[in-house]
């Protein structure tokens, strides 16, 4: 049988033994909320697992420092981007090279399908090679030959050489040896290319009217 006490405001009825005050076992919660007493700092109620960082510690205590550290990062980027040189066609490190074919007085389409397929052909058996392109006009091929970042132009310049004179066997009778050179992707463009011909001229009085000073 349990004892019955009339219940208030300071005990809590139990099973037996005598009333236990409720003070005792409910926590003063009035204590530890919105408190801060005299002399401690806002780290100082932050637990130990809760610390701030090092880096927040010291921006607090030196603000100054921080601005200042602000202000250089700010100069020291303005003058780094003045320095910094701008061009239209940044310097390409692609390894190309270019195979200049002549035959002087043959037309477009048998220069196409004698000469510059031929090369194409030959010259794409290199290691490395990525892409080509091609261009054929009267009397002259021009094929041009990208390779892969990692080969080395040296050699890709010898394979394409080697490639390209193995081929001079299968050429029309007549055609001047290739020409291979090394080719910058990022050099200069012409804007156009000439050809020059006439019917009361000779070959070598077209060729200086053509190549004379304006």
């Amino acid at each position: 049988m349990t004892n019955s006490t009339p219940s208030n405001s300071n005990t809590v009825e139990v099973a037996h033994d005598k009333p236990i005050p409720v003070s005792e076992h409910v926590p003063n919660h009035e204590a530890t909320h919105g408190e801060v007493t005299h002399g401690e700092s806002a780290a100082d109620l932050i637990p130990d697992n809760r610390q701030a960082s090092w880096l927040v510690r010291i921006s607090i205590k030196n603000p100054f420092l921080v601005i200042v550290l602000c202000l250089l990062i700010v100069v020291l980027g303005y003058v780094t981007l003045k320095k910094i040189p701008v061009d239209i066609l940044p310097s390409f490190k692609t390894p190309a090279v270019q195979v200049l074919t002549l035959y002087p007085g043959m037309p477009t389409e048998i220069m196409e399908r004698d000469i510059t397929s031929r090369l194409e052909r030959w010259t794409s058996q290199s290691e490395g090679i990525e892409r080509q392109e091609s261009r054929s006009m009267m009397g002259v091929s021009i094929v041009k030959d990208y390779f892969r970042d990692d080969i080395d132009p040296n050699t890709a310049f010898s394979q394409v050489t080697s490639y390209a004179m193995s081929d001079m066997y299968y050429l029309p009778p007549g055609t001047v040896p290739p020409m291979v050179m090394l080719f910058d992707p990022s050099a200069p463009l012409p804007t156009a290319l000439l050809a020059a011909s006439s019917d009361v001229l000779n070959e070598k009085e077209s060729y200086d009217l053509a190549y004379s000073p304006a």
